[in-house]
């Protein structure tokens, strides 16, 4: 083989996918940039029936009365809110009967708990059995997570749209000054998904923020396919695209979730990201696997090339290496940045400089999910 004709080989191969890699992520700009205003008169939207499964944890209590405060404060014309928990003592219920009191629009529920399903499921089907014939819209939400005022109204118009099946948001990570990195990493990993979103193969509702018609929800079986499921928004998703519908993503519907988390707690986050993943989005999953697979050959390729050029003296080859793995590290930086000039277009106080700066550094570390 001609002197340096592998290491040219190897450069091509590390700028096609770096190349690649930004054309991944590309399309999400595009998408917000277009995104139509769905601009609906008030007197045409179905009433809405919130679903919140909740479950009391001491330390976020003050949190949650103002996520769910949030939450009943929506400028959306007629809804009502039914907070779901899994035990009659759970540390939520004193702040969920006190908005209870306050608020005549929500009502407390206790769920039966199943073995074969998970408590959050649980929580969500019980609170369903409180729509009435008005209903005509559910919304999914999480009780972590801190909706902006307009949020119900954006999640619901596009649901006018017979081929549109569910709506979805997206949750943004926004750690505290004080976190550690465990959690810049997860933010950072949960980051990098959002271009996903708006590809129609490999998109997906988010539990913490989706909205489906009542009537493609009875349609699709969702409450039937729920009970074995180990994901809400990704088990809702596969049967109504199974049943010839799309998803729709709302670029106004970034939730910020300002929540901390340890090193223990943003694995066991990511295994389980990737194993649901892998059961409901089978064709995502081999998609990035293989991406993956080739991007690790790839980075060894260049690693054993740059050592060998460092013991032999060969120059070339120790640069050519180390090009490669710059272009890799560049590639994933720039896919970050896409994402993070596209969240500050449709909410900029959602994108501090040093959330910017600790998502770009880390965007190597993670990959596009």
């Amino acid at each position: 083989m001609p002197t340096g004709l592998p290491e040219l080989v190897l450069l091509g191969f590390g700028a096609v996918s770096a190349v690649i890699t930004w054309r991944i992520a590309w399309p999400l700009r595009q998408y917000v940039r277009q995104y139509p205003s769905d601009q609906v008169d008030a007197a045409t939207l179905p009433q809405v029936l919130v679903v919140l499964p909740i479950k009391g944890i001491a330390s976020e209590l003050d949190d949650l009365e103002e996520n769910l405060r949030a939450v009943l404060a929506q400028d959306y014309p007629s809804f009502r809110v039914v907070f779901a928990v899994g035990d009659a003592e759970d540390l939520a219920m004193p702040v969920l009967q006190k908005l209870s009191r306050e608020y005549d629009v929500c009502k407390v529920v206790v769920a039966e708990q199943h073995a074969s399903r998970s408590n959050k499921i649980s929580n969500q089907l019980r609170a369903l059995q409180e729509a009435d014939d008005r209903t005509g819209v559910y919304v999914f939400m999480d009780s972590d997570a801190r909706p902006a005022p307009d949020m119900m109204r954006r999640l619901v118009a596009p649901l006018s749209q017979e081929t549109v099946g569910a709506t979805t948001g997206f949750r943004w990570y926004m750690p505290s000054p004080e976190a550690g990195p465990a959690s810049w990493l997860r933010a950072a990993w949960n980051a990098s998904g959002m271009p996903m979103l708006v590809n129609r193969k490999h998109n997906y509702a988010w539990g913490g923020a989706m909205a489906i018609r009542r009537e493609v929800f009875e349609k699709c079986g969702v409450g039937e396919f729920w009970s074995p499921a180990l994901s809400d928004g990704l088990a809702l998703s596969l049967v109504v695209k199974q049943a010839g519908y799309h998803i729709r993503f709302v670029p106004d519907c970034l939730v910020p979730s300002p929540e901390d988390m340890d090193l223990a707690g943003t694995l066991e986050w990511t295994t389980r990201q990737t194993v649901i993943c892998r059961v409901y989005n089978p064709t995502m999953w081999r998609d990035i696997f293989a991406g993956e697979l080739i991007t690790v050959a790839l980075l060894a390729a260049a690693a054993i090339m740059a050592i060998t050029g460092a013991v032999t003296g060969d120059t070339f080859a120790l640069v050519s290496g180390l090009a490669v793995i710059a272009l890799f590290a560049a590639g994933r930086i720039v896919y970050q940045r896409i994402v993070i000039g596209t969240v500050r277009l449709v909410a900029p106080q959602l994108v501090t400089a040093r959330l910017s700066w600790l998502l770009t550094l880390l965007a190597p570390l993670v990959h596009p999910l």
